[in-house]
Formats: structure tokens, C-alpha cells, sequence
């Protein structure tokens, strides 16, 4: 290349020096009497200036210019290696390989001795998948005198990409002498003797490189990896513990020991490791994570792992208590274990050090939901909009807690917010729309709650607790019972057993006047745990209808007293009746 950008500018000079020559004489016809460029026996500088203008074209990014300037320069001059040379560099490079290895072999026809030739015609011939005929070029270039220890690099890797990693090795070994035992050539014949199975060859190339560098112990740890993977397991125990020798404090053979008592079953020592591995600053807290996270799939058969997670939990933010991952780390260990108050603990010092993390917000709206802390989960997600106000999830639960607030009008805009965002889980759109629907049936606004969950019901057909809703919503409306008795048949197939379901079903029998029915439904209910007062109060209608009067009035007193003041069912009471 060196001497191809020498040519150029000797070309380039030649050029300024005829320009300034037609400068001076007033002139921009070519002095015919002077030739700069020679073809056979002539000279020609039509095909210099046509050369030099490609090259300019090239060098502004004008690349289909410079291709047809290159093509006219061959037109002029079929055996210019240069201009093909050019040409097979924009083709290489624009990804048309079969024009860039024509021209590349043209070049290298014109000019064999030419390295930078032959080196672009190889790779060329390798993008191709043509291995062997590049291994051909690539022998040529490394018996040249300019070539360099990249070539015989190279030459290893196609002799790898020809399936021979024997040859590949032997080039290695080539440049190995040149520059002595080396990191890179070690890893990479280590593969290569991998590849050809031979074991024990990958052992001893590691093993140079270990005895070549006593003191760097990645070199030991990565002697471990090599008989770990493949089955020795006792003879990288022996290295990490050697390793430990020379540095108490490494993470790697630390967390190898750990991992290897662990698979033993062996508590005691497992703790021991693995302890050690939390407390060093050395190891990366990503690293820690890493681990925490990919065992807690492994909770439910890893007695190990379970019994330490916690203390690990707590050395994590122990070490690392200015990390806001330690602490939404060790709020997922204790959520995953139902700690609930303990991991909205951890997750709100998360959000304090760093509150860019949404996931963690996220985290924090479940447990505050779950606890029906609603106060705080209102404050919680109006600081989170703050800052992702384009989070669909963070809209859902501030309409949650609206109107668990009896805020209606606020929660139906949080709700219209998260339909507006979309959402990728159609769980999360069915029960955007179900809230809204609640909302506006609360506003008495029944058009629009009916509209709501037939929404619902479109995002999520299957959702069982919108059906029911829906169907106990028409019921006390006394509206659209064939519509809500299909809705609650579909939603107790769905979840069978579930008393809320079991109550609305005998609810809407009672309305339709199929009494006998409702109490069987009701009866149901109640096996299944219900003993809410609305449940005895409408048993206690039912019993009623079915002319069984004593009987509901021991019903609706136990209404009463799960509701004392339930003015409805004292007036039951006192009539005698139910409701008209």
C-alpha cells in the first residue's frame, strides 16, 4: 500500500505540474509534447487525468463516479493493475463480491508481486467460501519479504475456516516462535486443539501459558474453566485452591469452590465460599446479581440456595449500599418469598438512590395494591408519571387507587390514559377498560359501564371476574338477564369453586324467579367460604320466595351482623319481608 500511495502521488505531481503549465501558458489544451503516462510504447494522459479524477471521486464518497472513471481508465488501458485494483476495493466493500474478485484477479495477473494485491484478492476469495483457493494466495503472500505476522494470522484462520485446525495450529506454532508464548495464540490454539479433539494437547497450551506467567493468576483461572467444562472436575478444584493460596480474595476461584460444593450438597462449605464471594468488592456487583437471579428458578430444588438466599440478600447491600441494583436485587429476593413489607422496604431505598428504574417503581405499585395501601400508591404513581409519564402500567394502578378514593372522574382519565398508551399484555387493556367500567357504573352512568366491559370482554374474552361483574352489575339493574346469565354460566366454568361467582349465578336465578335453583347456587357459595353479609342477606331472600320465612329471617339477621348498619336488612327484619 505504501508504495501504491507513493505512485499516486508521483501521478498527483505530474498532474499539478501540467496544470500549472497550462496556467502560465493561458491554455487548457494538453501539452502533447510532454507524456506522463505510458501504455506499450506510448504515453497517454488522457487516462493519467481520468485516473486522478476517479481517485478524487472515490476519495468524496462518489463511488458510482469513480466506477465508470475506473472502467473508461481499463477501457483506455486494458492492463492498468491500479485502476482494477481501485475498482475491486469499491466492489469488496459495497458487498459485490463476484465483480471484486474479477478485478482482483485481473490485478494480481497484471502485478503478481504485488502483496496489497494479493492480500484484498484473498479476502475476497475467503467472503466467497472460496478457503482453498485463498490458503493458495495467502502461502504466496507469506513467502514475500514485506509480508508480516498478520498474514500467517490470517493463513491460520482460513486453514480454521477449511475444517483444519491442525494446519491452523502449525501456523501458530510458526508466529509463536517468532514472538514467544502469548495469550492470544495460546487461547485460540487451545480451541483449535479442541476442535480436533485432542484434550490433552488444549491442556498443555494453557498449561505453557500458566508456567510462562506464575504470577497472573486469569491465566490458573482459566487452566479451572478448561477442566470444568470438560469433566475434570477434581483437577480444577486443586487449581482454584492453589489459586486461593496466592490470593484469598479472588472472586472467580472463590465462587467456583462455592459452586462446586453447592453441586456436592456440601451446606457448610458452600456457605463459606459463597459468602466470601458477596463480601469482596472484587467480584462486580452485575456479576452478584447475575447469580442471585439466575438460581431463583432453582429455589424449589436447591435447598442450598434457599436457605442462603437471604443472607446473601443482605451482604449484597451490605457491600454495596450506594447501588440502587442491590437493593431491587435483594426487594425481589423477599418478594419472591411473599415478604412483602420487607420488599417494599428494600425497593423504596432503590428508588432513593436511583428512581430511573421503572421496573422497581413497578414492584412497589404491586405490594402497595396488594396491601390496599392506597393512600400511598396514589403518592407513589404521581411521582412516577413525573417521570415516565408514558408508562401504561403506572396510569393503571394511580386509576386503582383513584378509585378505591371514590375519585371516579380521576381514575377513568388514569384508565382512558393507559387505552390511549396501549399496552403489549391484553390482560392489562381487558382490566383497564373492567375499571372504567366499574367507575362509571358507581357514577350511575350505566351506557357507558355497559360499553366499558364489553371492551373488557373483547381484550379478554376469558376474563372471569369482568363476566361476573358485568352479570352482577345487569342484575341489580334488573337488565339484560339472558346476557348476564350466559356471562356468569362462562365465568364459573372458567373458575369453578369461587364463592363471589356462586353468589352472583343464585343471584341472578333468584331475579329470573328460579328459586329453587338460586338456593342450590347459594348453598354452594356458602360450602366455598362465602359468609359476607351480602351472601346471608340474599340467601335469606331466596329462603323467603321458597316459603321458608323462619329461616330467612335467621339469614338476614346474620346480615345484620356482619353489617350493622345495613338499614335495608334491619327494615327485612322488622316487615318480615324482603324487598320489593
Amino acid at each position: 500500500m505504501k508504495r501504491t500511495k507513493q505512485y499516486y502521488q508521483i501521478a498527483l505531481l505530474g498532474i499539478t505540474v501540467i496544470l500549472s503549465m497550462q496556467a502560465c501558458s493561458g491554455s487548457r489544451t494538453p501539452v502533447k509534447t510532454q507524456k506522463y503516462y505510458q501504455i506499450g510504447e506510448k504515453f497517454d494522459l488522457e487516462e493519467q487525468n481520468d485516473f486522478h479524477d476517479a481517485m478524487k471521486a472515490k476519495i468524496l464518497g462518489d463511488y458510482e463516479t469513480a466506477v465508470q472513471l475506473f472502467k473508461k481508465v481499463i477501457k483506455l488501458n486494458a492492463d492498468n493493475d491500479a485502476a482494477y485494483y481501485q475498482l475491486a476495493k469499491i466492489y469488496y466493500h459495497g458487498g459485490m463480491l463476484q465483480d471484486a474478485v474479477f478485478n482482483a484477479e485481473n490485478a494480481t495477473r497484471l502485478k503478481a508481486d504485488n502483496i496489497w494485491y494479493l492480500r484484498l484478492y484473498a479476502k475476497i476469495l475467503s467472503n466467497l467460501n472460496r478457503y482453498d483457493d485463498a490458503i493458495g494466495v495467502f502461502k504466496k503472500i507469506t513467502e514475500m519479504a514485506d509480508s508480516n505476522l498478520d498474514d500467517l494470522f490470517y493463513l491460520s484462520y482460513l486453514y480454521d475456516q477449511e475444517k483444519n485446525p491442525l494446519k491452523a495450529i502449525d501456523i501458530l506454532n510458526r508466529i509463536e516462535k517468532e514472538i514467544g508464548i502469548n495469550e492470544q495464540l495460546s487461547v485460540e490454539k487451545k480451541k483449535l486443539y479442541l476442535k480436533a479433539n485432542q484434550l490433552d494437547n488444549a491442556i498443555r497450551e494453557i498449561e505453557k501459558l500458566v508456567d510462562a506467567n506464575p504470577a497472573n493468576i486469569k491465566y490458573k483461572v482459566m487452566l479451572a474453566q478448561l477442566f470444568n467444562a470438560n469433566g475434570l472436575e477434581e483437577k480444577a478444584l486443586g487449581v482454584f485452591k492453589n489459586i486461593l493460596k496466592q490470593n484469598e480474595n479472588d472472586p472467580q476461584a472463590n465462587l467456583a469452590l462455592a459452586e462446586y460444593y453447592r453441586r456436592k450438597g456440601e451446606s457448610a462449605n458452600y456457605n463459606r465460599y459463597i459468602e466470601k464471594v458477596f463480601s469482596l468488592s472484587e467480584l462486580s456487583i452485575d456479576q452478584k446479581i447475575s447469580y442471585l437471579f439466575g438460581h431463583l428458578n432453582l429455589q424449589d430444588n436447591d435447598p442450598l440456595f434457599t436457605a442462603e438466599q437471604f443472607k446473601l440478600g443482605r451482604i449484597l447491600v451490605r457491600t454495596h449500599p450506594d447501588e440502587a441494583k442491590a437493593w431491587a436485587m435483594y426487594g425481589d429476593l423477599l418478594y419472591q418469598a411473599d415478604s412483602t413489607e420487607l420488599a417494599l422496604a428494600n425497593y423504596k431505598r432503590s428508588i432513593q438512590l436511583d428512581n430511573s428504574v421503572y421496573s422497581v417503581w413497578q414492584q412497589s405499585f404491586f405490594i402497595y395494591s396488594d396491601l390496599q395501601k392506597f393512600d400511598s400508591l396514589l403518592a407513589s404513581t404521581n411521582r412516577a408519571l413525573d417521570i415516565f409519564p408514558n408508562q401504561s402500567s403506572a396510569y393503571f394502578f394511580n386509576g386503582v387507587a383513584l378509585a378505591q378514593k371514590k375519585q371516579y372522574q380521576a381514575s377513568i382519565k388514569s384508565m382512558q390514559q393507559v387505552i390511549m398508551l396501549g399496552n403489549p399484555n391484553p390482560l392489562l387493556i381487558s382490566e383497564a377498560w373492567s375499571n372504567m367500567g366499574d367507575a362509571y357504573n358507581e357514577l350511575k352512568e350505566y351506557a357507558n359501564s355497559d360499553s366499558c366491559f364489553d371492551q373488557s370482554l373483547k381484550a379478554n374474552p376469558n376474563n372471569a371476574y369482568v363476566l361476573n361483574n358485568y352479570a352482577y352489575y345487569l342484575s341489580l339493574r334488573k337488565e339484560g338477564l339472558d346476557k348476564a346469565l350466559t356471562m356468569i354460566k362462562r365465568a364459573v366454568s372458567l373458575m369453578p369453586d369461587n364463592s363471589a361467582f356462586e353468589d352472583t349465578y343464585a343471584w341472578i336465578l333468584f331475579i329470573q324467579g328460579n328459586y329453587s335453583q338460586a338456593e342450590s347456587w347459594i348453598k354452594k357459595a356458602i360450602t366455598h367460604g362465602a359468609n359476607s353479609s351480602d351472601i346471608y342477606d340474599h340467601y335469606g331472600d331466596i329462603l323467603y320466595r321458597l316459603n321458608k320465612q323462619d329461616e330467612a329471617l335467621g339469614y338476614w339477621k346474620k346480615a345484620l351482623k356482619k353489617d350493622p348498619g345495613n338499614k335495608s336488612i334491619k327494615t327485612k327484619i322488622e316487615k318480615g319481608l324482603p324487598d320489593e
